[in-house]
């Protein structure tokens, strides 16, 4: 059980100043896009309250999305869209062995207020030599960030990923972040989950 204290440093979720202009600014902008937007990656999570260290904004959409974001940021481009595939520097741990770990999509680049924002269009996984994983789909959560609405990849589907890859760690910072979050939920409610 959570009883009701102040958190540790290690359970502090922070984007820095820059981070949070480009997220402030990535929301305003994208507020009208038609395809599916969503900021993912450590910066995603921080966004949720896991506490990790994010250097840049992942967003993740559709292949049409990555042109539809491309006009909503109006900023000069640093990488053109184009597929990519690259390997990711963590492995995926499955079955007690570890795998390579590789992301495919139509990627592109562009900065905002100082920070890489990069775009993966209809982004894919595959461990090791196994087969590519199905594009990534899902119905965003909606956060809000000062004045800005913000998509998010859902934290539940993020957990998911963290177990099925093998990464204990971070497996656990998510669940300590849902728990802190239904904790806070059940509090203003006026539940007591002590």
């Amino acid at each position: 059980m959570y009883a009701s204290r102040p958190p540790s440093p290690d359970e502090i979720a922070i984007l820095n100043r820059e981070l949070l202009a480009c997220t402030i600014r990535v929301g305003e902008a994208l507020r009208g896009m038609t395809e599916l937007w969503a900021i993912g990656g450590d910066a995603g999570l921080v966004l949720h309250g896991v506490p990790v260290e994010p250097d840049g904004i992942e967003i993740i959409t559709t292949s049409k999305g990555v042109d539809e974001a491309l006009a909503a940021l109006r900023g000069p481009v640093a990488a053109a869209p184009e597929v990519r595939e690259r390997r990711l520097p963590r492995d995926a741990l499955v079955d007690g062995a570890w795998y390579p770990l590789f992301v495919r999509s139509r990627y592109a680049a562009v900065p905002v207020e100082g920070v890489t924002v990069e775009l993966h269009g209809d982004r894919q996984l595959r461990i090791g030599e196994w087969e590519w994983g199905d594009p990534l789909r899902f119905k965003p959560e909606v956060t809000q960030v000062t004045t800005a609405d913000v998509n998010l990849v859902p934290l539940r589907l993020e957990s998911e990923f963290a177990f099925a890859l093998g990464w204990d760690d971070l497996a656990r910072k998510i669940a300590d972040a849902i728990a802190r979050q239904t904790h806070q939920g059940m509090k203003t409610q006026g539940i007591s989950a002590e």
